[in-house]
């Protein structure tokens, strides 16, 4: 089924993971992403690397249609919570991330604590987007880095833009979400 439409099959799928009020499904969901995290089983990595390239399939379409390319393709889901220990702990060491009752862990983004990692130390889209930034900067010594992403997630790049000015590297000035409404059809 997946072969046939893989981005909305794909969707469906999380959409149904996430809004169930099974808890029996919502359990298995996280008990797939915690070891998508945190395993090295052979299997679960294989799954998870033909939904990758399911996506990158047809990403490419998209990408062809709107007659754009990239020399590197790089993705906030390449970071796993065992890839970016030492950026967890760059922050913590900076007492940037804060303990909550319940086990999550969060930062600051202005007067708002925002999570950081989850209660069952999965990590979360903030964390994987932080540590591909830092990656990058790293990698490529960018000066400034575009995100061409629908409005909606405004908030979620002045997430970014705060832990970044937060570990000192001015992400105000090296970070701009290109913002745009949602595009019919793509």
């Amino acid at each position: 089924e997946i072969k046939k439409n893989p981005l909305q099959n794909l969707l469906r799928v999380y959409v149904l993971a996430n809004s169930s009020q099974d808890p029996a499904i919502a359990d298995k969901a996280r008990k797939i992403f915690e070891q998508m995290e945190f395993s090295e089983d052979a299997e679960v990595m294989s799954q998870w690397e033909r939904i990758k390239q399911y996506t990158m399939d047809e990403l490419m379409i998209i990408y062809n249609r709107l007659n754009v390319t990239f020399d590197v393709y790089e993705f906030e889901s390449m970071y796993r919570r065992k890839d970016i220990e030492g950026i967890i702990s760059l922050m913590d060491n900076k007492k940037l991330i804060h303990r909550e009752e319940d086990g999550k862990q969060t930062v600051l983004v202005g007067d708002r604590k925002v999570s950081f990692i989850k209660s069952d130390n999965t990590t979360l889209y903030l964390t994987r987007d932080i540590a591909a930034f830092l990656s990058r900067w790293d990698k490529y010594e960018m000066d400034k880095t575009f995100y061409v992403v629908d409005n909606g997630q405004h908030d979620h790049f002045t997430a970014i833009k705060s832990v970044i000015n937060q570990l000192e590297l001015n992400g105000d000035e090296h970070i701009s979400h290109v913002k745009f409404g949602r595009i019919r059809g793509m």
